[in-house]
């Protein structure tokens, strides 16, 4: 059986920021079997988790699209910044090569459309709806990858 994990991120007092945690919430009750980890950002000693998955999705808001992106994952050339308190999935990626030699065979980033972050719990009901797309887009390709081989 593959091992999945699914990363929302972001922060819950800040309206629309919340998403990547709201949609990993919501995929927890849809797919119990899932491991999914809740975040205020991203930090290295994720990376361990994540090596030891097959299939890893980063669910987070964004400010760039008006529609949900779903792209694939490389490890970055280089790690962030020395200091940085948060770093980006691409860096996590870099650290698990670097100190765990494995990668997961598809890594995932989900981008939820967000437009406003006033110190709020409640997120816009543009936001919400892709929230909503974005779990059944990513319950969606967690049940074709179960189905499907593992290409290793």
């Amino acid at each position: 059986m593959k091992e999945t994990l699914v990363i929302g991120y972001g922060n819950t007092l800040r309206g629309d920021d919340a998403a990547g945690i709201r949609a990993a919430e919501a995929l927890a009750d849809k797919l119990p079997g899932v491991a999914c980890v809740c975040t205020h950002e991203l930090g290295i000693e994720l990376s361990e988790t994540i090596a030891g998955c097959d299939d890893v999705f980063f669910l987070d808001a964004s400010t760039t699209t008006g529609r949900l992106i779903c792209r694939p994952l490389r490890p970055a050339a280089a790690p962030d910044a020395p200091g940085s308190h948060t770093l980006t999935p691409d860096t996590l990626l870099f650290y698990c090569k670097q100190l765990y030699q494995r990668l997961p065979w598809r890594s995932t980033l989900i981008e939820i459309p967000a437009f406003q972050f006033e110190v709020c719990e409640k997120m816009s009901a543009v936001t919400t709806r892709m929230v909503h797309e974005c779990v059944d887009a990513v319950a969606t390709l967690i049940q074709a990858g179960a189905a499907g081989a593992d290409p290793r």
